[in-house]
């Protein structure tokens, strides 16, 4: 985790005297990454992609350092701390905006539009406190503020602003690929072709004893018959004749 170190404690920690003050400190900077790629199309062009705290912040703080552990639980037994996964890491403060260099007279809507974009769009941040950058990217998650003084037309010239940065450990997150489950359907059964029934030859003519809808049924027989033994005479050729025979009358047919 990067720390940020004032002018009041050393890289060993031991509290020591300033010994300076520069009259122009480096101050607390968030900026959207040179790679962020999101939308802004719902924003004006003209407002700035970074923010400079003019104040503070004095007080940062860091949480979600620690792994997120789970319980497994076990019959008659206590159960075991185990580890499920790393947490996104998040840092939280609070910061005065105003216009530094008048004094507070100037308006800060523009500063204020630009944590407004950076929070509605999700945009991809780097954090610096002075010489000291954050270890990680972030996004802003929380934003709210109050406005403690107006100028003359109403507008805020001093606001106390509630910040929350998140992690984002990546640009462009990729859901998880799953293992394919290969799954072939069976073959669907075909289809019966069409039997494409001929007409009967001029010179066949059938005479029964029936009438009506038997006479009908049994020539319809009679062609499916005929078409058969035109394809496989050897199979359906005598087929064809005995039903001639048995069902009709006796007509001669050679194949």
């Amino acid at each position: 985790m990067a720390r940020v170190l004032t002018t009041f404690i050393t890289p060993e920690n031991a509290v020591v005297g300033s010994p300076f003050r520069s009259v122009t400190p480096k101050r607390a900077i968030l900026k959207r990454h040179i790679n962020d790629t999101s939308d802004l199309s719902d924003y004006e062009s003209t407002i700035a992609d970074f923010i400079e705290f003019p104040f503070g912040p004095k007080d940062l703080k860091y949480d979600g350092m620690a792994a997120r552990m789970v319980e497994v639980s076990r019959p008659g037994k206590r159960p075991l701390l185990e580890k499920e996964n790393n947490g996104l890491r998040s840092v939280t403060f609070n910061a005065v905006i105003a216009e530094k260099t008048t004094g507070g007279k100037l308006s800060v809507i523009p500063m204020l539009q630009t944590l407004e974009m950076l929070a509605g769009s999700g945009a991809t941040c780097t954090f610096n406190y002075g010489t000291t950058k954050l270890g990680f990217n972030v996004c802003l998650v929380n934003f709210s503020y109050t406005v403690k003084y107006r100028n003359a037309e109403g507008e805020p010239v001093r606001v106390d602003a509630a910040i929350t940065l998140k992690e984002k450990p990546v640009f462009t997150q990729d859901l998880v690929q799953l293992a394919v489950i290969p799954f072939t359907p069976p073959p669907a059964k075909p289809k019966a072709p069409d039997i494409d029934i001929p007409d009967l030859p001029p010179w066949l003519t059938v005479t029964s004893n029936l009438a009506g809808a038997g006479v009908s049924e049994m020539v319809d027989r009679v062609k499916i018959a005929y078409a058969k033994a035109l394809e496989d005479p050897q199979t359906y050729g005598q087929a064809y004749k005995d039903s001639l025979n048995e069902l009709i009358a006796y007509i001669p047919v050679s194949f």
